[in-house]
């Protein structure tokens, strides 16, 4: 089985996918699309990062399998064209979270106090002036979050410890969960009359492209600052341009463009524009951590069938039929079998409030739970636990699994997809969504 790096990613993906039997790996950087074609019929895999891997590249690719994308956004990829064709795209939604946070953070304390401003003008006039750049404090601040997710909690915590009131924009997380955070959930048009910073942390899709327009813009207090890590195109950047202009708008951040990576605005040109070249995830070790994830995620896939962080949805669980320790690795299965995905998250939930931790019980104290995965796994079917967060939480799941007893194949640390997974999810888990017989799933 070949694999094909298309852009630069830690040598670490290079050796862990060589080091697998009957894997090999190429790393071809700075093709074009004429060049990548040529080659691409060679290939069951491909790993990029920023190479756009489109509709023409995919239709010649008569052998790939997986495309996994060293990252979070995957809008270089043609996803249609990859699910018509039955090709899995995945992601790596973990690994460069932490700096695509810190980086959010660093673009507010930049803006709050004109740093980027200062730094140009004592570099280009020579001149001492500290009146020029009067700026403010964070503490009571409001920063509005729209998309609390993986990036924006982190960024939600670091600015609750700077004492900012912290409100988020995200139709996919409840009140309550917000209340644990410390975050107050606010409709999109209170977020933008209520904040002093407004940050963007949301996929472009449809429905967020544009999502700061002219008329968001106008809802918005005088001098609000606007800070974009989350993706190009969630701005309407012209929009973004008159504001400035007519001081509506104090100033902003941006790190995604709309043209990546040929940038043609006229954002900047303005001094109020703290701009950088989508280098949120540009870290030592976000780098490591995502070539780690997709590497992982390549041979997993390849080697024995199973698919994690998914994008689209595709039956190309079908080309998979690998056996593991002489048992059918997921997810082709002997008539009749099922692979039970179970998610472990609410019982080693460690940020979940103790009076939440008090309404539930563990897998194991749930009537029959243990017996009955036990005797699903001597059934013959394929159990797979997932904790949806990290590899240290991974080897913790492993350990409290052993100390309970469980029978199982696999335990991963995001919930694989596709059509033939029978899912378990925190319903099963917690006891306050959950009545207690396991034979009842």
């Amino acid at each position: 089985m070949k694999v094909i790096i298309l852009d630069t990613v830690s040598h670490t993906a290079v050796d862990m996918i060589n080091a697998e039997e009957d894997m090999s790996v190429d790393v071809k950087t700075d093709l074009s699309e004429k060049e990548i074609i040529k080659i691409i019929d060679q290939y069951d895999a491909i790993i990029v990062r920023g190479t756009k891997i489109t509709k023409n590249i995919i239709e010649k690719a008569s052998k790939l399998k997986l495309i996994g994308r060293a990252g979070v956004g995957y809008d270089n990829i043609n996803i249609d064209a990859a699910t018509r064709k039955g090709i899995a795209v995945m992601n790596t939604p973990f690994g460069n979270v932490n700096s695509a946070a810190e980086h959010t953070v660093a673009m507010i304390l930049t803006l709050s106090r004109n740093i980027h401003k200062a730094d140009i003008f004592m570099k280009h006039e020579k001149k001492w002036d500290k009146k020029r750049f009067m700026g403010i404090e964070l503490k009571g601040k409001t920063l509005g979050i729209i998309g609390l997710g993986k990036v924006g909690k982190i960024v939600a915590g670091i600015c609750n410890g700077l004492h900012m009131n912290v409100i988020a924009c995200d139709p996919f997380i409840e009140a309550d969960y917000m209340r644990h955070l410390n975050v107050k959930k606010v409709e999109l048009n209170e977020l933008l009359k209520e904040s002093d910073f407004v940050s963007l942390h949301v996929h472009l899709i449809e429905s967020t492209k544009n999502i700061i327009d002219k008329e968001q813009i106008a809802m918005m207090k005088d001098g609000v600052r606007i800070i974009n890590a989350g993706r190009g195109g969630l701005i309407n950047e012209d929009a973004l341009y008159d504001a400035i202009k007519s001081k509506k708008v104090n100033s902003a951040a941006i790190d995604v463009w709309i043209n990546e990576p040929f940038v043609e605005s006229r954002l900047m040109d303005m001094d109020e524009v703290l701009a950088t070249p989508h280098i949120g995830a540009t870290t030592i070790e976000a780098q490591e951590n995502v070539a780690i994830d997709v590497a992982h995620e390549i041979i997993d896939g390849l080697k024995k069938g199973i698919l994690v962080n998914v994008v689209n949805e595709t039956e190309s669980q079908d080309l998979f039929e690998k056996t593991t320790d002489g048992k059918l690795a997921s997810p082709k299965l002997r008539a009749g079998l099922k692979n039970y995905v179970i998610d472990i998250d609410g019982v080693l939930c460690e940020d979940v409030p103790n009076e939440e931790q008090d309404r539930m019980k563990t897998a194991a104290e749930i009537p029959g739970a243990k017996d009955r995965v036990n005797k699903w796994y001597e059934q013959g079917h394929i159990i797979t636990f997932f904790t949806s967060r990290t590899d240290d939480m991974k080897k913790i799941t492993e350990k409290w699994l052993a100390k309970h007893e469980f029978k199982y194949h696999y335990v991963l640390f995001n919930k694989p997809r596709g059509g033939n997974y029978h899912y378990i999810d925190d319903r099963s888990i917690k006891a306050t969504k959950f009545d207690g017989d396991f034979n009842n799933i």
